[in-house]
C-alpha cells in the first residue's frame, strides 16, 4: 500500500511539473490576422511594423528591445468560421513563428497599402497571458476595410488604434515594461495631421485622473495644450498639418500625469519629447526684441536674403487680427500663401520653401486689416 501510495505521488508531481513547463497551446497569445475577397491562389504579405519602444521577456522583467518588424505570407481568403485554418502574429516571444513583443505597431497588407490600423499591446499583463489574449482580424479586399472576428465583432476604421487591455474589458497594466514612461509616446501621421499615442502611467498605487498635453513650437516656452480624461490615451491635434519638407517649424509634444494626495494634485514627471515638423503656413510665436513695431504690427527682412531655398520671415502684430502673409513675384502674380488667418497679438515667424521657384526676385507681403507692408526677397539658386 505504502508503495502504491508512493508510486501515486510521484506520478502526479511528474505530470504536475511537465505541465508547467511545457509549452502553451499554439493559439495562446495570438492575433491572428487574414483576408477574404481575393482569389484563391493569391499571396497576400501582412505586416507590422513597430513605432516606438518594444519590450521582450527576459529574466522576469520586459526588457526593452525586440522585434520592431515582421510579416506573414497567406495563399487565398482566409475562412472566416473556421480559425483553426488562419495565419498569426504570436505574441508569445518564445514560442511560435513569427514571435513578436510588446509594443505598439501598425498593420498593413500588400493587398491595399494605403490599409491600415494599430495594435497597442503595451501590457504587461496581456504578456504574461493573465487572461485569455487572442482575438481575430480580416481585411476585406473587396470594401478595402479590416473587420473584427473575435472576440468582438465590427467594422475597424482607417488608422484606428486596437488595444489589447479594451478587447477583453480589462484595466491595461505597464508597470512591468522597463523605461516604460520615458518610452511611451509616439506620434503617427493621420490625415497629414499629428495624432499622439500613449499608455497608463506605470503604478498601482496612485490613481491618476487626467493626462496633461503640453506643445511648444521651435525654441519657444512649453505650454498646456489640453488635458484628457485618464482613460484617454490618445490626442488628435486638427490645429497643425505635417510638413512633407523640413522646411516648416518643429512642435514637439510631452504628457504628464496628474494624480491626487488628497490634498493637491500632482503631476508626475512627463514622457519622453516627441518631435514633427509643420507646413510653413503653421507658424511659430515667439518673444524677441530685434525689430522695431509700427503702430499695428511689423515686419522684418528675410533671413538670410539672398536664400536657396529657405528663409525666414519674422513680423509681429499689436492686436488680435486676420493676417495675411503672401509671395509675389517680379509681375505681381501671388505665388504663394503662407498664411492666412486669425491670429492673437504677438510676434511671429514661418519659414518660406522655394524649392518649387525659379531664381529672381520675390516680394513678400503682409496685410492686417487693410494695411500692407511689402519687401524684397533674392532667391539664388
Amino acid at each position: 500500500m505504502k508503495s502504491f501510495l508512493q508510486l501515486f505521488m510521484f506520478l502526479f508531481y511528474s505530470s504536475f511539473i511537465l505541465s508547467q513547463v511545457s509549452q502553451p497551446n499554439i493559439y495562446d497569445k495570438q492575433f491572428m490576422i487574414g483576408i477574404i475577397k481575393v482569389p484563391k491562389t493569391e499571396l497576400v504579405t501582412h505586416s507590422i511594423s513597430a513605432i516606438g519602444q518594444v519590450w521582450k521577456w527576459e529574466q522576469g522583467l520586459f526588457t526593452t528591445g525586440g522585434i520592431y518588424n515582421n510579416s506573414l505570407v497567406t495563399l487565398g481568403e482566409s475562412d472566416t468560421n473556421d480559425v483553426s485554418y488562419w495565419p498569426g502574429f504570436n505574441f508569445n516571444w518564445c514560442y511560435g513563428d513569427p514571435k513578436w513583443s510588446l509594443g505598439l505597431y501598425k498593420v498593413t497588407n500588400s493587398k491595399q497599402t494605403g490599409k491600415y490600423f494599430y495594435i497597442d499591446a503595451r501590457d504587461c499583463d496581456f504578456g504574461r497571458a493573465l487572461y485569455n489574449p487572442d482575438f481575430f482580424i480580416y481585411f476585406d479586399d473587396s470594401i478595402g476595410t479590416y473587420i473584427f472576428k473575435k472576440p468582438q465583432k465590427g467594422i475597424i476604421e482607417q488608422g484606428a488604434i486596437i488595444r489589447v487591455w479594451d478587447i477583453h474589458n480589462k484595466r491595461p497594466n505597464t508597470t512591468l515594461l522597463q523605461n516604460y514612461w520615458t518610452n511611451a509616446l509616439v506620434i503617427v501621421n493621420h490625415y497629414q495631421r499629428p495624432k499622439l499615442i500613449w499608455g497608463p502611467y506605470p503604478s498601482n498605487n496612485l490613481m491618476v485622473s487626467n493626462y496633461n498635453i503640453y506643445r511648444k513650437y521651435g525654441g519657444s516656452q512649453w505650454q498646456l495644450l489640453t488635458s484628457v480624461p485618464a482613460d484617454v490615451f490618445e490626442y488628435y491635434d486638427m490645429t497643425v498639418s505635417l510638413s512633407k519638407y523640413l522646411a516648416g517649424t518643429d512642435v514637439s509634444y510631452k504628457v504628464t500625469a496628474v494624480y491626487s494626495n488628497n490634498t493637491e494634485n500632482i503631476e508626475t514627471m512627463p514622457t519622453n519629447v516627441v518631435t514633427v515638423n509643420v507646413k510653413g503656413q503653421n507658424i511659430e510665436n515667439y518673444q524677441s526684441n530685434d525689430f522695431i513695431r509700427t503702430s499695428n504690427f511689423s515686419l522684418e527682412q528675410n533671413f538670410p536674403n539672398p536664400f536657396n531655398p529657405v528663409t525666414l520671415i519674422k513680423f509681429s502684430i499689436s492686436d488680435n487680427a486676420d493676417v495675411s502673409l503672401k509671395i509675389i513675384d517680379i509681375l505681381g502674380n501671388v505665388t504663394k500663401e503662407l498664411f492666412n488667418g486669425y491670429i492673437e497679438k504677438g510676434d511671429y515667424s514661418i519659414y518660406f520653401d522655394a524649392s518649387g521657384l525659379p531664381s529672381g526676385v520675390y516680394f513678400y507681403s503682409l496685410n492686417m486689416n487693410g494695411y500692407t507692408q511689402t519687401k524684397k526677397m533674392i532667391l539664388s539658386k
